[in-house]
């Protein structure tokens, strides 16, 4: 809020000869209580989920008002101050709280009106089913918010007051100067600004940081996984899903058990069915996981999780807090957002607005003690892992990056790289994708899959040695034939010539049939003339030979 803007070659305050404060009766023009509405709006909103989540400590944790503090005064929405209430005076009878005394205290409090218009018992054990994380530090969270708020509606009322200095402006000089440090204090007050006294740090060992995927992600950061179209990334991430609500390593690494939540934009129900069948395929049956992943088809909805106004100031939309419900109420530890293009609104090459939509998600991630993943495309060029600013690598905590490349051998390989990494070492991993489309480390292949990758490998080496040797013998103008009963019969031939390489005539009978399902050879293809110059028929890499 512009609220002691310069006039155009003047100052702002009293002492300037002759012009009585009318300079100052001007700048406050742009003072107007509307421009704190918006401020507070967004505060009430964000209380009203805080209240909620402590609410749901008090009733959820046997200690409740004496662990917090908490009083109805608190709470700015009436149901929440009844509960508070209720709740404050079982801890001062001594009786018991928690979940198992739940209808107990439902019972208590169906003759408060606020609390059967907000849904009564229902109501009550979806706040105590929506606890997640530290009770403390959301206690602390909502009296922090209170501040704020408490601030921004002195800084509305002060701007009311600016606004009505309608008087001679001489008259209210001295009385604008108040009001104009009163409205400095409000603004740094509102901004809310919390400190940590490092001595306080002195004594205290730090914590562990936590992952969900062993050195790869970690809790309350945003984290991309950037690759190529059609590289398989919302597979892979799928796949990443799956491990976490199992509890099973993924790619060899360990995780942590817990929910996940997929907020797809690209794929419908159905699309997420057929690849969780084949994951599940892959991996084998689940017995009892300790988690759930939860999905969120949303094609063909609007998607945009951050807007930006014509000023460039971003503003969470209706999509971001129904996720944000969703990832509290479920207490997920990882939340998939496939992809960036549908759900950023902004320029990806305004540094500004991409920091601002990181940093929407960072909060929503540390409130819920989750990851979350966002999947992106880089641009075409060669070389780069991420598209847009800067701001992208310099704002999520950890970027990953899936590309696959075609071996010599003609097997494709995937490899998966931590390109940054701020709590981790930096990595990559070369993947095997199975027939399912479920990747696996290179170095950590099941028995079963890692035999399928040595024979393919073993074939692959095989057909090389054909090919290699079917150019060199017609290069010297001798024809080689498919039919086994032929003289010229190719494996036959290509050993006699000493150019199998070891694979033997078993081995190179096999590779020619795969290079002739492949589609890379024919036969019946002219190779060459006779001395008569009749044409000399064999075989011939497709697309080298005229056919009969």
């Amino acid at each position: 809020m512009e609220a002691m803007a310069e006039m155009p070659g003047q100052g702002w305050g009293p002492g300037r000869a002759g012009d009585d404060g009318q300079n100052n009766t001007a700048a406050l023009a742009v003072v107007k209580p509307k421009d704190v509405t918006p401020a507070i709006q967004k505060l009430r909103i964000e209380i009203d989920t805080l209240e909620r989540i402590a609410l749901a400590a008090m009733v959820a944790d046997p200690e409740g008002v004496r662990t917090y503090g908490l009083r109805p005064s608190n709470f700015t929405n009436p149901s929440h101050a009844a509960v508070c209430k209720e709740v404050g005076e079982v801890e001062a009878e001594g009786s018991a709280t928690g979940p198992a005394s739940i209808n107990a205290l439902d019972r208590r409090l169906r003759a408060v009106p606020a609390y059967v218009a907000a849904g009564g018992l229902k109501w009550l054990a979806g706040l105590v089913d929506g606890f997640v994380g530290d009770p403390v530090h959301w206690c602390d969270r909502l009296r922090e918010a209170r501040a704020r708020l408490d601030a921004h509606d002195q800084l509305s009322s002060l701007a009311e007051k600016v606004a009505d200095l309608t008087s001679e402006p001489g008259a209210v000089v001295s009385t604008v100067e108040t009001l104009a440090t009163q409205l400095r204090e409000a603004a740094s007050a509102s901004a809310g600004l919390e400190l940590v006294d490092s001595t306080e740090l002195d004594s205290k060992e730090p914590t562990n940081r936590e992952f969900i995927v062993e050195g790869t992600l970690p809790r309350r950061v945003v984290v991309m996984l950037a690759g190529d179209g059609g590289v398989g990334k919302s597979m892979l991430a799928l796949q990443m899903g799956e491990a976490i609500r199992r509890g099973e390593p993924f790619l060899g690494r360990e995780t942590t058990a817990g929910s996940v939540l997929v907020f797809s934009c690209e794929d419908d129900a159905d699309e997420l069915h057929r690849r969780l069948h084949r994951i599940r395929s892959s991996l084998g049956p689940a017995h009892n996981p300790p988690g759930r992943l939860l999905l969120a088809p949303r094609v063909g909805l609007t998607n945009a999780l951050v807007t930006f106004d014509a000023r460039g100031l971003p503003e969470q939309t209706e999509a971001f807090r129904a996720l944000e419900r969703a990832t509290l109420n479920h207490r997920v530890s990882l939340v998939i957002v496939d992809t960036v293009a549908q759900v950023f609104a902004g320029s990806e090459n305004d540094r500004s607005q991409v920091t601002a939509f990181v940093n929407a998600l960072a909060g929503l991630a540390m409130r819920a003690n989750a990851c979350i993943l966002l999947l992106a495309h880089p641009p075409k060029a060669d070389g780069v892992e991420y598209s847009g600013s800067t701001a992208w690598p310099g704002t999520v905590r950890a970027r990953l990056f899936l590309r696959r490349q075609v071996g010599d051998d003609g097997i494709t390989r995937y490899f998966l790289k931590l390109g940054k990494a701020n709590y981790a070492p930096e990595f990559e991993d070369e993947l095997v994708r199975d027939t399912h489309g479920v990747m696996w480390s290179a170095e950590r292949l099941p028995p079963s899959l890692a035999n399928k990758i040595d024979a393919y490998a073993d074939l692959a080496d095989a057909k090389r040695v054909f090919l290699a040797a079917l150019d060199a013998m017609t290069r010297q103008g001798r024809a080689l034939s498919h039919a086994p009963r032929a003289q010229n019969y190719a494996p036959k031939a290509i050993a006699a010539a000493g150019l199998d390489q070891g694979q033997g005539r078993v081995r190179l009978a096999r590779a020619m049939e795969a290079l002739f399902a492949d589609g890379l050879i024919k036969a019946g293809c002219v190779v060459g003339k006779g001395t008569d110059r009749k044409p000399i028929y064999g075989i011939a890499r497709s697309g080298t030979g005229a056919p009969e």
